[in-house]
């Protein structure tokens, strides 16, 4: 029921102990998010946005190949200078609202401070499980168009790496390391995303040991694997039934997060009021407005001179991976067994 109405002073009550409500307010933890965060904040990214509509550029020198020379020391030798290129990031905002009325605890056997920091959890777990939407539909949507790789396996048009589970499944995190090697990374430091079917297999193989008739774990050192069910979605999207896994090179993927200057100063005036609040999940300083206004309040369980508050919590992020000078080439690879 809406308002916190079952919480009425109308019957003797309890409290439901901490544990016993917990499950309420589960949530799965966003460890892509937290891989983002991680592998490389980009502060520079923050330090020169001052507003909402001002963009933010990273610049960076391009690589250069050139073939080596055969004709030997010459005095009149001449080259060809180097290019730059800028990354400009795309920043989106999110936001939770709630409201919060003076006086609707009068009557409830909760405390206003009660329902105040009720509110403030609601609003973190929802932000807690779209920042994880947002961080694999990031490397979703970025896969790497591109993969120089071909042998024991063979790159989809819809840009995965296709292993053949029946002859090379037991071998697909080594193949995927090679994968990653033909692409000129290194094989250590690789991150795996994974959906459910492909991380417990993996789970599986790299259990089988010295002691197993088969030794699967050799091909499981240097490599991180995580499990996000949001990746069980766009294995759907691929029509992929045996499993999907991400791989960048720890380090390649990156986020910047940013909130208006009069949150960071504190700003409040007659009616609104900026502040920040520190995220218990992620450690970010997210943005907090509030505003209010005298309101009839009994249509919500209330009372008639009443006041209403009303209340944003909102940040800016910019996901972001190492850009590369090939067309349509990105540091996310993506894998699928087949």
């Amino acid at each position: 029921m809406s308002n916190y109405t079952t919480g009425d002073h109308v019957v003797a009550q309890k409290f439901l102990n901490e544990q016993f409500a917990l499950p309420e307010k589960r949530t799965e933890e966003a460890v892509v998010f937290n891989i983002f965060k991680a592998s490389n904040r980009l502060f520079e990214l923050t330090i020169d946005k001052t507003s909402d509509d001002r963009p933010s550029e990273a610049h960076y020198m391009k690589k250069r190949v050139r073939a080596l020379g055969t004709g030997g020391r010459v005095r009149n030798h001449t080259g060809t200078t180097g290019d730059s290129d800028k990354l400009t990031p795309t920043w989106i905002t999110r936001d939770v609202t709630w409201s919060e009325n003076l006086k609707l605890a009068d009557n409830k056997i909760w405390t206003a401070q009660d329902l105040m920091n009720n509110e403030m959890l609601d609003a973190f777990v929802s932000f807690e499980e779209g920042k994880e939407v947002l961080a694999v539909d990031h490397l979703f949507n970025n896969r790497s168009q591109v993969n120089t790789a071909t042998l024991e396996g063979a790159f989809d048009a819809a840009f995965h790496f296709k292993i053949t589970e029946a002859t090379n499944g037991n071998r697909k995190a080594q193949i995927t390391k090679s994968v990653m090697s033909k692409n000129k990374y290194a094989t250590t430091g690789l991150i795996y995303i994974c959906d459910t079917i492909s991380f417990n297999k993996f789970e599986f193989d790299a259990a089988q040991g010295n002691g197993n008739s088969t030794n699967l774990s050799f091909q499981y050192q240097g490599v991180t694997y995580i499990k996000s069910t949001r990746m069980d979605v766009h294995a759907g999207t691929l029509s992929i039934t045996k499993g999907l896994w991400a791989v960048f090179q720890f380090g390649t993927v990156g986020l910047a997060d940013w909130i208006p200057l009069q949150n960071r100063q504190g700003i409040a005036t007659s009616v609104n009021k900026y502040s920040t609040i520190i995220s218990p999940t992620d450690g970010s300083s997210y943005a907090m407005h509030s505003y209010e206004a005298t309101v009839d309040g009994t249509g919500i369980g209330s009372q008639t001179q009443d006041v209403k508050t009303e209340h944003e919590l909102s940040i800016d992020w910019a996901f972001e991976n190492a850009p590369l000078s090939v067309a349509n080439e990105s540091t996310i690879q993506f894998f699928s067994l087949v």
